[in-house]
């Protein structure tokens, strides 16, 4: 390309945090008070944007189906890790990095702090629905790379073999259903947090 009567230098850093056409496409990353929920919660919309996408054009669910249920599934491991950490800090417990992707693990933990949070009880629909979802996710994805990578790391093979079909349309369904579930937890938690004048 001629640059001839172009009297200017070729820029020596690409501008990605303040070139914009309008203020409104500029995100902000530190401003929030609790910004562990922010990256799940992006991983969740994001995901609904696509399945939202496949609902209603009915088309590029084979395509889709992938970065929808990886960030379904990383929303669910962010979540929940956010709940155990915030439950630990109400109560003085010493922190730990729950290094683990696993989903049921991470709901192990998670649970007994939502269920006391709500006055739940074992065999609470909403619960024994969760349950289920989490344990469906997790079979598919035990370490959180299934939806991410055609092949497995270790065995470099299919990594969904037992995978043929995915509804997208009842994933965002029960997906939803638990997010109020998790969201009610963090929020609930974050107003104890408050009550106590520990932040978060």
């Amino acid at each position: 390309m001629s640059t001839q009567g172009i009297d200017h230098e070729a820029p020596k850093k690409l501008d990605l945090a303040s070139s914009t056409l309008h203020w409104r496409n500029r995100a902000c990353l530190n401003r929030f008070r609790n910004p562990g929920w922010h990256y799940a919660e992006g991983y969740r919309l994001l995901a609904e944007i696509g399945a939202y996408h496949v609902i209603e054009k009915h088309r590029d669910q084979d395509t889709l189906v992938f970065p929808i249920m990886n960030n379904y599934r990383h929303y669910v491991e962010l979540a929940c890790k956010e709940i155990i950490g915030m439950n630990r800090w109400l109560h003085n417990e010493p922190y730990k990095d729950d290094i683990t992707h696993s989903l049921s693990r991470l709901w192990n933990l998670a649970r007994p702090i939502i269920m006391e949070l709500f006055n739940g009880q074992e065999g609470d629909i909403e619960i024994v629905q969760a349950d289920l979802l989490i344990a469906q996710l997790d079979e598919w994805d035990k370490g959180g790379t299934s939806f991410r990578y055609k092949n497995d790391a270790y065995t470099h093979k299919n990594s969904l073999p037992n995978v043929d079909h995915i509804a997208i349309d009842t994933v965002k369904l029960k997906m939803d259903e638990l997010h109020t579930i998790l969201y009610g937890a963090d929020c609930e938690l974050g107003q104890r947090l408050d009550k106590a004048g520990k932040g978060w």
